[in-house]
């Protein structure tokens, strides 16, 4: 072949190659998708959400493109940003244009502010720009918290009939807030949270109030001398319930009788101490007063003469006179009295295991060769529960009367006055671990009037709030206290006492001011309001207390 026909060979072929090249130019895919311009948001919950858009083309809005990059953040998105926001992951396939699109967001924060947007891509790839922006705000993440479970539920009064309980109230979650109804069940055998359903429900549960309120029911129609089993449940508005609580029992009284009636010699008088005695507790001691009003003179007694109810004798050891004096009471100048003290346990055995209600003690014996006696009527606990334990089993607990603002914590099975709120935060106590009972039930625990601080000798008597220092042996014997009574406490217990410093002595109107180790009249009235004194303050001694303080000057 002639080099001629080479050359137009070689000019034909370059020709086609490059009509082919032009062509595939004029063919190359550079129509991005169109943005999305209708992202939504629907179902929105604390952690999740539906977004939807109608799929846009492959080529502006024809045909179908190839992948979508949703992306969030809690920042506006614009296009500056957009490839730093988070990305979501489980696009769909994109599909054909016009069809509509949806995916789920989860993951997300409760209670919290998120933007959305959205890019297209095809093959290419061509992206899109930017969608239209979607702004949600994610619900609150659900309550799933509880109420607490009441742990202070316990037995404030008891009739035939009846049962008067009560609590503090919990939280709606925990021990915040406000919850929304209570349950309370009862029955004739222990409530465990196996049988909680199969327990009997009160009706008339009040509504909760704020936490730490002290709330009570009284449940009606129960069987007379039955033992019931009570426990109580809290829901919140979800409803969330909480544990059960601690469970409390009580034996409802017998049938009424006629009260029985003390009666005794004139001039006589019984007082006993517990004036409510718990058969379920123990203790070692209950006091008897005998007050005897002139003529009658203390000093004509036959001690050995003395039985009560015929056949308990006082035990020899503790015996004291003006035992009255100790600040509560004052019969007056014609009147004494004398102390004793029985073995609890043996008074505990004439009223017998079964006794509930009242019973009468009888305290009889000679006083110048002529026969006396005098009564006196005590209320009889069986079986009072407090917050599922009986009293004897509370220590620690704090008890407060229905009646009065004083709070007692129980130190050895006996109640111990807090004298002040700050006292009460410095032994770091809870105020909602208060619980509210009759005044019954705090009758029966005998007082914790003796104390003394560690490492020191001094004792301290605490009455009305006030303590006092006892200044001798024979002014504590002249009590008739019995030295193993007393309870050792830190000096900073001690402190939260205030001091007494005004006394007069039963039947006497003299007041003195105590200072300095002495005592001083409080000649007048005058001197007595011009120094901002309280009446309320004065505190009732025994005159062998008042004696033994050295006197001084007189307060004019």
């Amino acid at each position: 072949m002639s080099k001629k026909n080479y050359f137009f060979i070689g000019t034909i072929l370059a020709a086609v190659l490059f009509a082919g090249a032009l062509a595939s130019a004029e063919q190359a895919d550079t129509t991005a998708p169109s943005a999305v311009s209708n992202l939504a948001a629907s179902a929105i919950t604390h952690s999740s959400v539906i977004l939807s858009w109608t799929a846009p083309g492959d080529d502006g809005a024809v045909g179908t493109s190839t992948s979508y990059d949703m992306r969030y953040s809690t920042s506006l998105i614009n296009e500056s940003n957009f490839s730093s926001s988070n990305q979501v992951t489980g696009e769909p396939t994109p599909k054909i244009a016009g069809s509509a699109e949806s995916m789920t967001v989860s993951g997300l924060s409760a209670s919290t502010t998120y933007y959305f947007a959205l890019k297209s891509r095809d093959e290419v790839p061509n992206v899109s720009v930017i969608s239209n922006i979607v702004t949600i705000t994610t619900l609150a993440a659900p309550d799933t918290t509880a109420p607490s479970a009441i742990n202070n539920l316990s037995v404030t009064n008891i009739t035939q009939s009846s049962v008067t309980l009560a609590w503090s109230a919990p939280g709606d979650d925990g021990f915040s807030g406000t919850a929304s109804s209570y349950d309370m069940r009862y029955s004739t055998s222990l409530i465990t949270s196996v049988n909680w359903s199969s327990a009997t429900q009160a009706s008339g549960e009040p509504s909760p109030l704020a936490a730490g309120t002290t709330q009570s029911l009284t449940v009606s129609g129960l069987s007379s001398s039955t033992t019931y089993y009570f426990a109580i449940k809290t829901k919140d508005e979800v409803p969330n319930e909480s544990a059960l609580s601690n469970v409390t029992s009580a034996t409802t009284l017998a049938p009424s009788a006629p009260s029985p009636t003390p009666s005794g010699t004139a001039g006589f008088e019984l007082k006993v101490t517990p004036h409510t005695l718990n058969l379920g507790s123990q203790g070692g001691w209950i006091s008897v007063q005998l007050f005897i009003s002139s003529p009658h003179n203390l000093r004509d007694i036959d001690i050995g003469s003395l039985r009560l109810n015929g056949t308990l004798q006082p035990d020899s050891n503790f015996r004291g006179t003006d035992k009255f004096s100790k600040g509560k009471d004052d019969k007056g100048r014609t009147v004494s009295n004398l102390l004793l003290k029985f073995y609890r346990a043996q008074v505990q055995g004439l009223i017998g295991s079964s006794s509930s209600g009242t019973f009468i003690l009888t305290l009889t014996g000679t006083i110048g060769g002529q026969s006396f006696s005098a009564s006196d009527t005590i209320n009889i606990l069986q079986n009072i529960r407090l917050g599922g334990d009986d009293d004897n089993d509370c220590e620690g607990c704090l008890l407060q009367s229905s009646s009065s603002p004083d709070v007692y914590i129980i130190i050895n099975g006996k109640k111990r006055h807090i004298p002040s709120a700050q006292a009460f935060e410095r032994m770091r106590l809870r105020w909602q671990e208060i619980r509210r009972v009759g005044q019954e039930i705090l009758d029966a625990f005998l007082e914790d009037e003796l104390i003394r601080a560690e490492g020191t000798p001094q004792v301290y008597i605490i009455i009305n709030g006030f303590k006092r220092h006892i200044p001798s042996p024979a002014v504590f014997s002249s009590y008739g206290f019995n030295w193993g009574d007393i309870s050792t406490v830190s000096a900073s217990v001690l402190a939260d006492y205030p001091t007494a410093s005004l006394i007069r002595s039963a039947g006497d109107d003299k007041v003195y001011f105590l200072s300095g180790g002495q005592k001083h009249w409080v000649k007048s009235l005058s001197a007595f309001n011009k120094r901002g004194f309280s009446w309320g303050n004065v505190i009732i001694v025994n005159s062998a207390e008042r004696d033994a303080i050295p006197g001084g000057t007189d307060l004019q």
